[in-house]
């Protein structure tokens, strides 16, 4: 399964994932990012990491996400740029989001949930993110269980 942004909520709900926003009930006055582009790190070890740069972009606005994970089984396939990561645009309180989780993978049953916590189909931001979605709805760490290799 692929959740993207608020439907991340869902999945985290639906199977009692161990992830929680970290930007969620943050005040504006503390964290406030309208829509801009964020530095991206990926794990381009990771097979929903593989075909993608490990210094890329995404596109941050009110419904994206960062991600706390308190499970250490479950993969940090990508993280917001450490410091402050904002490329283009403006934001209030970078540090709340700077090396947090964006994307993340955890096993459920016998296969896996990705969470990714910004849109990765977003207008023409989507060069930069289209291999993370692809890779996470083709193949994803569970792809060995999928298949019974």
């Amino acid at each position: 399964m692929v959740a993207v942004e608020e439907a991340s909520d869902f999945a985290i709900d639906l199977f009692d994932l161990r992830v929680s926003n970290a930007v969620d009930r943050l005040p504006a006055q503390d964290f406030y990012i309208p829509g801009s582009i964020l530095a991206l790190d990926v794990d381009t070890d990771h097979p929903i990491g593989r075909w993608s740069d490990s210094g890329t972009v995404a596109w941050f606005w009110r419904s994206s996400r960062a991600f706390d994970v308190n499970d250490p089984t479950y993969d940090i396939v990508a993280r917001y740029g450490e410091g402050n990561p904002l490329l283009s645009g403006w934001v209030l309180g970078p540090e709340q989001v700077a090396g947090k989780p964006s994307i993340v993978e955890a096993s459920v049953g016998r296969g896996s949930v990705v969470l990714f916590g910004f849109q990765p189909n977003y207008r023409g931001q989507t060069l930069a993110t289209w291999p993370l979605l692809f890779a996470a709805m083709a193949v994803g760490k569970r792809q060995e269980t999928r298949t019974g290799g």
